[in-house]
């Protein structure tokens, strides 16, 4: 979790340089923060000099990587952040995952799937990431909830 800066000798009285909030130095010998890793896709390292990553970053947010807290909220980030509205982001995340057809995400921060709304009987949501429920029914046609499509309707 330490380097040392070239030209630098490790004696009683000098210290290592530790590796900076949200990276971590896994390997002996580092010579440079450049030599820290960036902290991984789905995980935070929230202390300096770490050897290894804090833990998973926290269902309802995501992470591309260089996180420094289990919940970041850097919202309008395509880096890290609360999950978007339209998705959802299980623990570890490294990006939002869009609510599949049928369904919508009305809130911020969704942790599963099972927490995307089926769209409401009369309704129909077409695509992925939806943030409302859908569209009314077509006449002459069934919408169940959860619908992708409109169904023709049995007569």
């Amino acid at each position: 979790g330490y380097y040392c800066p070239a030209s630098t000798v490790l004696v009683p009285t000098t210290q290592p340089v530790p590796c900076s909030v949200g990276t971590f130095g896994e390997r002996e010998g580092l010579s440079h923060q450049d030599n820290c890793t960036i902290c991984l896709a789905g995980k935070y390292c929230n202390g300096e000099g770490m050897v290894n990553v804090s833990g998973p970053i926290t269902g309802g947010y995501f992470s591309r990587y260089g996180t420094t807290t289990a919940t970041p909220m850097d919202d309008d980030s395509t880096v890290r952040g609360q999950c978007p509205k339209g998705h959802y982001c299980p623990t570890g995340s490294e990006e939002p995952i869009p609510c599949p057809p049928g369904t919508y995400g009305f809130s911020w921060r969704l942790s599963s799937e099972d927490l995307c709304t089926p769209c409401g009987a009369g309704k129909y949501c077409p695509s992925q990431n939806m943030t409302a429920d859908g569209s009314d029914c077509w006449p002459g046609y069934y919408c169940r909830s959860g619908s992708p499509v409109p169904d023709p309707a049995n007569v």
